[in-house]
This record gives structure tokens, C-alpha cells and sequence, in this order.
């Protein structure tokens, strides 16, 4: 009898290994399929770009002292889209330390906006390699 415990007990343990490695591993491919999923939703639409022919503005402006420098709004047919006091993407809440440098990030979502490159987000690297950051 203790032998058929100890090899029941054995086997047991085997079946939760493998049940454990399986779950494991479909939340592997869970993972890959959002990931695939959200690299898809930086891609544009090339169906349909509701803002071709929409009038992008940017808008730069000067912050109070809670985050200091400049930021920029984003209108979209004169309704703002977009309001950045701060840099994004980057921890903390500086905004740009010139106009200049808070309008060239702003120029970049417009960009993104006008080919549907939806959300228009920006990494750091691209305000890096606007020279944007310092």
C-alpha cells in the first residue's frame, strides 16, 4: 500500500507539472498576440484617414510654475485634440525648456495625426532625435 501511495503521489505530481508547463505556455502565446495586436495599432489605417484633409494647428504656450518651460496644443479643425503642458513620454512634468523645441515635438504628433498614426504617442527616442529633450 505504501507503494502504490508513493507512485499515485508520483504520478500526480507529474500531471500538475505538466499542467502548470501548458498554462504557462498558452500565456506565452496570450502574451505574443497582444503584443502582435498592439503592434498593429501603431500602424496606420490605410483604409480610411479621417484626417487627410483636416486642419491640424499646434499651438505653443508658455506654463506656470508647477511645470515650467513651454508646452503645446493640438486643434484639430479648430477643436483642441491635444493638450501637452509637459514632455512626454519621459518620467516627471518639465515642459520643453524653449517654445522652438515644444513646437517641434507638437509638429511631430500633427504628423502623426495627419497619417492616422493613431494614438499619435511618441517615444523617447523620437524626441531625442528631434533634440527635443535638453
Amino acid at each position: 500500500m505504501n507503494r502504490n501511495f508513493l507512485f499515485a503521489t508520483i504520478l500526480a505530481a507529474i500531471g500538475c507539472n505538466f499542467l502548470i508547463i501548458s498554462c504557462h505556455r498558452m500565456g506565452d502565446n496570450e502574451k505574443s498576440a497582444a503584443q502582435e495586436s498592439a503592434r498593429e495599432a501603431a500602424v496606420p489605417d490605410t483604409t480610411v484617414n479621417p484626417y487627410e484633409n483636416a486642419s491640424v494647428e499646434i499651438k505653443t504656450f508658455q506654463n506656470d510654475s508647477a511645470y515650467g518651460g513651454f508646452g503645446y496644443d493640438v486643434y484639430i479643425n479648430n477643436t483642441m485634440y491635444v493638450h501637452q503642458p509637459n514632455i512626454p513620454a519621459v518620467p516627471g512634468n518639465k515642459g520643453f525648456v524653449t517654445e522652438e523645441k515644444a513646437k517641434r515635438a507638437g509638429e511631430l504628433v500633427s504628423y502623426k495625426i495627419k497619417h492616422n498614426i493613431m494614438p499619435p504617442s511618441v517615444t523617447p527616442k523620437e524626441l531625442d532625435s528631434l533634440g527635443v529633450l535638453n
